[in-house]
């Protein structure tokens, strides 16, 4: 259930995918959903933590392994990010856009538990950004004031230049854009 929540939720959102459908794209009767969830948001938030932990565990920990310079992780971070959304794009599926900024665009506002685990994950992801900024900061790479809030702007900016691919539906906007991520540093 929550891998095809997962999925379909990423696909198209949260308001757009019905427990029927997830149930019969799992294989599962809808009774089994209740046994498990006691409504849709309760698996989307369950989905989300699936994607997150999927992420952080791959992705995340690749882009900002310590085998490169502080700065290089962070551009690194954002080729990866190009180039998993252009494989998905030039393999037909669209670009889905972030999960996570997807759900905070049409539920947060409105639901506690998805806005909550939305904020955990952006600032677990905001972790990441914050780390290389105060490396590159105690190499003499860059000087900055606050690499918390340098690490949240990167991370909008993040969030932004992935919104702006989605809809142009152009996975060169994030290759672009994220090769300037580093000027915001300097």
């Amino acid at each position: 259930l929550i891998d095809s929540a997962a999925e379909l939720i990423h696909a198209r959102g949260i308001n757009d995918v019905g427990v029927q459908e997830i149930c019969a794209t799992a294989g599962v009767q809808k009774g089994s959903f209740y046994h498990f969830f006691k409504s849709k948001d309760d698996l989307a938030v369950a989905a989300l933590d699936k994607h997150w932990a999927d992420s952080r565990n791959q992705y995340w920990r690749l882009a900002f392994g310590e085998d490169l310079a502080p700065l290089d992780r962070i551009r690194r971070f954002f080729q990866m990010a190009y180039f998993y959304f252009k494989q998905a794009h030039d393999a037909g599926t669209g670009i889905w856009g972030c999960p996570f900024g997807n759900a905070a665009l049409e539920m947060a506002t409105h639901n506690e538990a998805i806005s909550e685990k939305v904020s955990l994950v952006f600032s677990d992801a905001t972790s990441f950004l914050r780390q290389a900024i105060e490396d590159a900061a105690r190499r003499g790479d860059i000087a900055v004031q606050d690499p918390q809030q340098s690490a949240e702007a990167l991370w909008a900016y993040y969030e932004g230049i992935v919104l702006t691919a989605k809809a142009r539906r152009d996975p060169e906007v994030i290759g672009r854009l994220g090769s300037e991520a580093i000027q915001f540093l300097r």
